[in-house]
């Protein structure tokens, strides 16, 4: 009999298919890192190449300690696919692991297709603890984002800026241009 990637072709290159897809404003994303109380996104996507107009029963569920559970029924017109945007919010207390998202779709001719995907979800970062006066000179935003969300106290400082009074400094990202001011230092 075929071995699991020649099954893969075959379901593949039919002229239906039901596959587990990225986020809707992403379809190809492959991110599956996340954190406990942030909002995870994919899609499931049902293509029908078929002759004949479809009716597909597709099922899903995400494998929490309290599982999610969802489904619904669609109509494919031949040649065409249709996407099921799907959202689980993950708890606060969730604890880190790997967690598997499920995807089945029942047709009407009685063939069955699953996928599945499993997301990581990783520990919140510990909270950073800084001693020292800290200077950013970040013209475009992004590092103060980033060091904001972090909970890091930071001064901004513009280029010509007195450095003398801070300990450490750090430049942003895409601070320093060939052709625009830089601190002193």
């Amino acid at each position: 009999g075929p071995v699991a990637w020649d099954r893969a072709i075959l379901r593949d290159s039919g002229p239906l298919l039901a596959y587990r897809a990225g986020k809707p404003a992403s379809f190809t994303s492959k991110a599956h890192n996340c954190l406990p109380g942030q909002t995870v996104r994919k899609q499931i996507g049902v293509i029908n190449n078929s002759r004949q107009t479809v009716v597909c029963q597709c099922a899903w569920s995400l494998t929490l300690p309290k599982g999610i559970r969802g489904r619904k029924k669609i109509t494919v017109p031949t040649g065409e696919q249709v996407r099921i945007p799907l959202q689980f919010d993950l708890p606060k207390s969730l604890a880190p692991g790997a967690y598997r998202i499920d995807m089945t779709a029942s047709f009407g001719d009685g063939k069955l297709q699953k996928d599945s995907f499993t997301i990581h979800v990783q520990a919140p970062a510990p909270k950073v603890e800084t001693k020292g006066k800290i200077a950013l000179f970040d013209p475009k935003g992004q590092t103060s984002k980033l060091l904001s969300a972090m909970g890091i106290a930071f001064h901004d400082v513009k280029a010509e800026g007195d450095l003398n009074t801070f300990d450490v400094l750090i430049i942003g990202k895409a601070a320093l241009t060939g052709d625009s001011p830089a601190p002193d230092i």
